[in-house]
């Protein structure tokens, strides 16, 4: 068996440990505990494998630490540029055109960039401070 590290973090949402494997995107598993989200993800994780093996297709050697901290810092930067370019895109236009049929009525500007952040941090695993549209 292939030995990947795997990335767990606690989901308010759903109340549950989710389990990652960055080689194996489409590879989650949740759990109760810490450990059960691990033992789960290393199940979905073998059968992962088999699967590509057995379809002949090839099956990703597992990252270094280090390739870990480079892909994070690299998905990082990718979530700060989008956030940072809605900003802008924020910031020449108004509210009211920015957000459709006002689907945010009322919203402030700090709202909007939050939810950005948000929606960012969830589809990295990135944690993303919104930009404040009030400073310099």
């Amino acid at each position: 068996m292939i030995r990947y590290a795997c990335i767990v973090q606690w989901s308010d949402e759903d109340n549950v440990f989710i389990a990652s494997i960055p080689e194996l995107p489409s590879v989650l598993a949740h759990g109760s505990t810490h450990e059960e989200a691990v033992r789960e993800v290393m199940i979905a994780a073998a059968l992962a494998v088999k699967v590509l093996t057995e379809d002949g297709h090839p099956v990703p050697r597992p990252l270094t630490r280090r390739h870990h901290d480079l892909l994070r810092a690299e998905r990082l930067k990718q979530a700060q540029a989008i956030l940072d370019e809605l900003a802008a895109r924020a910031t020449r236009v108004e509210l009211g055109e920015t957000i459709h049929g006002g689907l945010m009525h009322g919203a402030s500007r700090y709202n909007l960039h939050r939810w950005a952040a948000d929606q960012i941090a969830d589809i990295t695993g990135l944690p993303v401070e919104p930009t404040d549209p009030e400073a310099g």
